[in-house]
């Protein structure tokens, strides 16, 4: 059976191209005045999903969206994101789950989420 990708390449628009110009120009100079350039041997990625940074996991536990924001909002002011392959992350399918969970679980997490909304 055919996989779909459970990633999207993330292309950040070319300076210019949007209308925060000056915003782009001051992103550019970070990325020259820092040196950020591709590593040679190795790849280095960035996987981000927009739609987690919105869910909260309960004062005790140790998820803070708010950190996934800020990482992101550094990688993108900083221009790591020149350095690095950026992808945009999409919610796995059920059989997806199924192949690093067990079903009881996924089960689990299914009444948790009708009964409550979100986990």
């Amino acid at each position: 059976m055919a996989r779909t990708a459970t990633v999207q390449d993330y292309r950040h628009p070319q300076p210019g191209t949007t209308s925060t110009f000056s915003i782009d120009e001051k992103i550019q100079r970070e990325i020259i005045n820092n040196g950020i350039e591709r590593p040679k041997g190795y790849t280095v990625s960035y996987h981000s999903n927009p739609e987690v940074e919105k869910m909260h996991f309960g004062q005790k536990h140790p998820m803070k969206p708010w950190r996934l924001t800020l990482t992101s909002k550094l990688v993108q002011a900083y221009g790591m994101y020149e350095a690095m392959d950026m992808h945009l992350s999409r919610a796995a399918t059920h059989q997806e789950m199924t192949e690093f969970h067990k079903e009881d679980y996924i089960e689990f997490l299914q009444r948790l989420v009708f009964s409550f909304g979100s986990v």
